[in-house]
């Protein structure tokens, strides 16, 4: 089940673990929408993945889910930043040293409470950085902006990419915890059920020994029990 968005607030603002600020500031609109969209969400998938998961799955399965994820980060990054060394190349071919900028760029205060949402940040920044390098080339006439359009749609994947992973992450650690869960009740249920049977299958035991041996099944008292009760 989807959790609203009221519910996503409230995570973050009940949350008693140790948090960093940070203050990044974006120029792009789709940059912005994303860091509106996804930052929050990451925060919290992380901080489930990371100390949720290891509780209740083990250490072995949480590494394995941090890995990817950052795998996923690192590659999406290093395609941004091969793309900037190309708009670079071209600035310096083209000899073009004026860059377009954003009159409206926004700062934000980004509560960090998983490493995830700190690099997601970084590569924000630099897709917000390829964005006007794109536009600059485009306005220069270095590109045409069939080019600039293109551009601009592998940057958007670029962005949604890790979030997106992490969602499918976040939903399958979900699915292992509640097997897990129905396993160990499972398990506490039959552990449970079989106490009394163990019980009374040692009484019956007793009961056989003693019709075999013809010994009472509880011993007689001795004079001495007597005086000691008395």
């Amino acid at each position: 089940m989807a959790i609203d968005q009221e519910t996503k607030k409230d995570w973050l603002t009940n949350f008693r673990g140790a948090t960093l600020k940070l203050h990044p500031t974006f120029g792009n609109p789709k940059v912005c929408h994303m860091f509106d969209r996804n930052f929050n969400n990451l925060g919290r998938n992380g901080f489930f993945m990371s100390v949720r998961g290891r509780v209740v799955l083990g250490e072995a399965v949480a590494d394995e889910a941090e890995k990817l994820i950052y795998s996923r980060m690192e590659e999406q990054t290093k395609s941004v930043e091969n793309k900037i060394k190309w708009c670079h190349k071209i600035l310096a071919d083209e000899a073009i040293v004026d860059l377009a900028s954003y009159e409206n760029a926004q700062e934000y205060v980004a509560t960090v409470v998983s490493p995830v949402q700190k690099r997601y940040i970084e590569l924000l920044r630099k897709c917000d950085e390829l964005f006007v390098l794109l536009s600059t080339l485009m306005l220069h006439g270095a590109i045409s902006e069939s080019e600039h359009s293109k551009n601009e749609l592998q940057i958007k994947k670029h962005m949604r990419a890790v979030p997106s992973a992490m969602r499918k992450l976040t939903i399958a650690l979900g699915v292992k915890m509640r097997a897990q869960s129905e396993a160990d009740r499972a398990k506490l249920a039959a552990t449970t059920a079989a106490a009394p049977d163990a019980a009374n299958d040692a009484k019956a035991e007793k009961a056989d020994t003693a019709a075999a041996t013809g010994a009472p099944e509880t011993p007689a008292e001795t004079p001495a029990d007597v005086a000691i009760a008395a």
